[in-house]
């Protein structure tokens, strides 16, 4: 289509913060290859790693002081903030400092530098409880909060950056679910290091249908948003095209790279209130977010990114599984991917 062809191959002058991420670097390395101006807001000198030795001009910084992102953000056209403190167990004034205060930083640094639209990298879990979530459209909300501390901190981004939104700085966001595929170095290293330890296991039996997004259809998506005319002003959600399960997407994970394919645990509910003994003890292990995220059906409607954006996911889930398995042997096998879990466990990262 001519609509297709125009987005596809459109060059901006952009920011990415959170480009040492797994979201963040795969989006980086798209615009640079298409040629767009990047600038990268990093937390570390060295941490976007190839991607500066590829045109990408990096800016030290975070998104907790807007005047470093104004920095960064200056002569840009377009901010993806993909951004974010993604370890779910840390301490809620954190998550909530760095996902909803930083969210807000974003926004007004982005006013300040004349940047015309804000593409803001939201999540699935903005709606995460304990109840199932089939064929869940972004205009269903739920009665009160969501599931957890990190799912709240990043719904109070969301709304801060869409209601921030005016018509010269434009506002979107993009609802992916369990994003995977070739270049994950942050929750792939720790579900491979579990199933070598035989630690990885299922809630329940497995049967509930995943949320996922492949890294590719979240890229495309987010530089669809950044200059069609519909994105402004709403949330879309962004998913895969197959129907999935969490006993097929973990097994087929472990069978694609040669491991043991998890196991069973108790039905759901036993694991739900063992987790939340858990919380009130303040033991390790599994918290009632992660159980619901693990273990109820969330299956997200994503039509109107296909009406309204163009947008159609096109790899499938046998498809994604072969490209995956391709990188993790081009980075050395399991075994590398293990060791990045032993260096990072413990810490928080942001994307």
């Amino acid at each position: 289509m001519k609509e297709e062809h125009h987005v596809r191959n459109h060059t901006m002058r952009a920011l990415v913060t959170g480009a040492s991420g797994f979201v963040g670097g795969a989006l980086a390395e798209r615009l640079l290859h298409e040629g767009s101006t990047v600038h990268l807001l990093l937390r570390r000198p060295g941490s976007a790693g190839p991607l500066e030795t590829k045109g990408a001009k990096c800016f030290i910084g975070s998104i907790e002081d807007p005047n470093e992102v104004l920095r960064a953000a200056e002569t840009c056209e377009i901010v993806f903030h993909c951004a974010a403190l993604t370890h779910r167990h840390t301490d809620p004034k954190a998550l909530m400092w760095i996902n909803t205060a930083g969210s807000e930083n974003v926004l007004r640094a982005a006013e300040r530098a004349k940047v015309t639209r804000i593409v803001h990298f939201s999540c699935s879990d903005v709606t995460l409880s304990n109840r199932e979530r089939l064929h869940w459209s972004e205009d269903q909300v739920l009665d009160g909060p969501p599931l957890g501390a990190y799912a709240r901190s990043k719904l109070l981004g969301e709304e801060i950056v869409l209601a921030g939104g005016s018509s010269e700085l434009e506002t979107t966001a993009l609802r992916a679910g369990w994003v995977w595929g070739p270049g994950d170095k942050t929750s792939l290293p720790r579900l491979v290091d579990d199933a070598v330890r035989g630690r990885l296991r299922l809630v329940g039996n497995g049967d509930n249908l995943m949320p996922l997004t492949y890294i590719d259809h979240l890229v495309e998506l987010a530089i669809r948003a950044a200059h069609h005319p519909c994105a402004p002003g709403r949330a879309f959600h962004v998913g895969d095209p197959d129907f999935v399960s969490a006993r097929e997407f973990f097994g087929g994970i472990c069978r694609t790279l040669g491991l043991s394919p998890p196991r069973p645990s108790f039905p759901y509910w036993i694991e739900y209130l063992k987790a939340g003994v858990r919380e009130l003890c303040a033991q390790p292990g599994l918290r009632r977010e992660d159980v619901a995220r693990r273990g109820r059906t969330c299956h997200l409607d994503c039509g109107q990114a296909f009406t309204e954006l163009d947008f159609a996911a096109q790899t499938g889930f046998a498809e994604g599984l072969e490209q995956l398995g391709k990188w993790v042997d081009a980075m050395g096998g399991t075994q590398s991917l293990a060791a990045i879990a032993a260096r990072t466990s413990g810490n928080t990262k942001q994307h």
